[in-house]
């Protein structure tokens, strides 16, 4: 039985956050990001998508219980102390209200924006498909890596850099300011066909609905821009080429898109882009691009999946529980032992519960109840007396 709580969504973040903060420090720098490998990186992303996906606690999960004082703050969250129109709720009631709201309100916002930019772009982009020499080096492209998508090119002023995008076909856009040599315009759309080809569109955009989902956590938004360098820096190493003159041509046309660039990219856009908006990012794409091939990768460094692949089944095995219960609510309380209770089968499967001698409940299982609990059996249906003799 899959149960969502205050406690499963705290394990699932404080996981998720320390994979994310650990990736950043991958990405700090070009040689440990080099040595690890874009495949072990893709595979940690995807453990921290599907962790933040499924926010659960499992049947197999085991609580672990907060010190007294951290319990006693929990509570208070959990405890439903409020009424509404007899309704009872409690502080996480509300907060799960707030973040559904957020939640479609950032869809919307989303949604939003992105229509209104396909309508922008039909409107006023003027499609150059079956112009040269776009379509020459367009089918060239396609047929030399077996491309069978439908794309289409579209010029236009709105355009900061070249980018693609997808709605109900593909689409590459390219700004009427940015003058091509063939040589850049066959980097350019080689570098937006092999997003197409790679389905990276599809892969940003479930990254990012995921965190609108999580629209109040920072590290979700550091999560989608680890997720889109990771995008551009696999696309960089197919169109660079092999040959240093292939590279060299590849990082010109980057720096020359990217010194036209004046304003930042809006980031609610599904679009990918040519180039990077922080002139850091970009630098290391350059950099990790020039020394793809200077290097062995080392195999050690895929160890790292160790503890990642073990901090995440540990979220789900293990939850943080609060274990706190006020004076007030200890009056009346009491503990069942195998001194002070049984318990009396019924014909239909079920027990009968009793406490000092007295009907306490009826029960389909003990699993609750303690272990060395007696148990009579009620054969002849004549009540606890008979069994007890």
């Amino acid at each position: 039985m899959l149960n969502f709580t205050f406690s499963s969504v705290l394990v699932s973040m404080i996981c998720c956050n320390i994979l994310i903060i650990f990736l950043s420090l991958i990405f700090s720098s070009h040689k440990i990001l080099l040595n690890t490998g874009f495949r072990t990186l893709n595979i940690i992303l995807l453990i921290v998508f599907f962790r933040l996906l499924f926010p659960f606690e499992l049947p197999i999960t085991t609580n672990i219980y907060f010190p007294d004082h951290v319990s006693r703050f929990i509570t208070v969250i959990l405890r439903k102390d409020y009424t509404f129109y007899d309704i009872s709720y409690s502080i996480w009631n509300v907060m799960v209200f707030i973040w559904i709201i957020g939640c479609l309100y950032k869809l919307y916002c989303y949604i939003h924006a992105n229509l209104r930019f396909f309508h922008l772009i039909r409107a006023h982009g003027s499609d150059i498909t079956d112009s040269e020499p776009y379509s020459s080096v367009l089918r060239q492209i396609c047929d030399e890596i077996s491309c069978k998508k439908e794309i289409r090119l579209i010029k236009c002023s709105f355009a900061q850099e070249p980018a693609v995008y997808y709605y109900r076909t593909y689409y590459i856009l390219l700004p009427d300011t940015l003058q091509l040599n063939s040589c850049e315009l066959n980097n350019i759309l080689s570098h937006e066909i092999f997003h197409i080809m790679h389905h990276d569109l599809l892969i940003k955009n479930l990254v990012h609905i995921v965190s609108i989902l999580y629209w109040w956590n920072p590290f979700c938004i550091l999560f989608r821009k680890q997720l889109d360098l990771l995008l551009e820096l696999q696309v960089d190493q197919k169109t660079g080429g092999r040959t240093s003159e292939d590279k060299i041509g590849y990082l010109s046309c980057l720096i020359k898109v990217a010194g036209q660039l004046n304003q930042q990219k809006q980031s609610n856009l599904a679009g990918l882009f040519f180039t990077t908006e922080s002139g850091i990012l970009l630098n290391k794409r350059l950099r990790i691009l020039m020394e793809t091939d200077s290097g062995k990768k080392h195999n050690r460094y895929q160890l790292i999946l160790l503890p990642v692949c073990l901090l995440t089944l540990c979220s789900y095995i293990y939850i943080f529980e609060p274990w706190y219960i006020s004076p007030e609510d200890l009056e009346g309380v009491f503990q069942l032992t195998s001194e002070n209770s049984y318990a009396v089968q019924q014909d239909d499967g079920n027990y009968n519960i009793y406490y000092n001698d007295d009907y306490l409940e009826n029960t389909d299982s003990l699993e609750y109840y303690p272990d060395d609990m007696v148990v009579y059996y009620n054969d002849n249906n004549e009540g606890v007396e008979i069994e007890k003799n």
